[in-house]
């Protein structure tokens, strides 16, 4: 995945074909399987407190 711009000068992660592939997300796309349902990646959600992976299919959270 890449970091890209979009018009309005927010950043999103999209494919490396992007944008012949369709994929993107707000949260950096993390390379590693969810525990809980074998996706393929976990996305990164930052909050002040904490760095924590989220399944995007099933919601499952772990710590980095």
């Amino acid at each position: 995945s890449s970091d890209v711009c979009s018009s309005d000068l927010k950043s999103f992660f999209g494919c490396s074909n992007y944008p012949s592939c369709d994929f993107v997300s707000w949260q950096k796309p993390i390379n590693k399987k969810c525990e809980t349902c074998d996706s393929n990646y976990l996305l990164e959600k930052v909050t002040k407190d904490l760095i924590k992976y989220v399944c995007p299919s099933c919601k499952a959270e772990t710590l980095p």
